[in-house]
């Protein structure tokens, strides 16, 4: 609670916070000194960068066996045996939009999800990173800038000869990669991992297919801006 003692949210040049603790962020953040009221000068937008679940699943089973060295029975050895594991993901963004970590979910946990992506929040998708992109930087106002090491100054980009680089950086990320991605092959639609996954993943399926289709109303928010 380092950021509520700080009354990190009231900075004046603080551009972005950045957690997927939704209601634990927004208390520590946002609630008054006497923790029984909303601060009314310190307000926030919720941006959020979405992928579909199955991809997500199968993502973070790579990952696990990958990056952090989890194998056998906790995960399991193929991504079939950790579709039948207790370390699935099972319903990720419903239960963190909801705060709902455990418990079985229920169609007033999926109301609220969907509600607190139509009210709170920007959407972004993974399948359309560049677009999401352009829509954060123009909502929020961003400009990538560059620091002269010799004078300190700031260009903005639509001066600076030297843009190429800040705009090489931002391709990188968005369409060539990233340090954290993790190589592997996609699962076929309608195999027999795939249905598990699904199983494991309804709400979130059905709440990704509910923000694809915000991701394409918000479009007019950006046409008269």
């Amino acid at each position: 609670y380092t950021a509520k003692n700080f009354h990190l949210a009231s900075y004046p040049n603080l551009d972005l916070i950045v957690s997927p603790y939704i209601f634990m962020a927004s208390d520590a953040l946002f609630r008054g000194s006497d923790d029984n009221s909303i601060d009314s000068n310190t307000k926030g937008r919720l941006i959020v960068f979405l992928r579909h679940p199955i991809d997500r699943a199968v993502s973070m089973y790579y990952y696990l066996r990958d990056k952090t060295g989890i194998r056998g029975a906790q995960i399991g050895d193929t991504i079939d045996l950790y579709a039948k594991s207790s370390m699935v993901e099972n319903n990720w963004m419903t239960r963190f939009l909801t705060g709902k970590m455990g418990g079985e979910l229920t169609p007033d946990d999926e109301a609220l999800a969907r509600e607190v992506l139509r009210t709170k929040t920007i959407v972004g998708l993974l399948s359309k990173k560049a677009e999401s992109m352009r829509r954060f930087k123009e909502y929020f106002h961003w400009k990538m800038d560059i620091r002269n090491s010799n004078n300190n100054n700031i260009h903005e980009i639509e001066t600076d000869p030297n843009m190429f680089f800040d705009q090489e950086c931002e391709d990188k990320l968005l369409h060539w990669g990233w340090s954290g991605k993790n190589k592997h092959e996609q699962l076929e639609e309608g195999s027999d991992t795939w249905n598990l996954l699904k199983e494991q993943n309804t709400f979130d399926l059905r709440l990704y297919e509910y923000a694809v289709r915000l991701f394409e109303v918000q479009a007019l928010l950006f046409l008269t801006r």
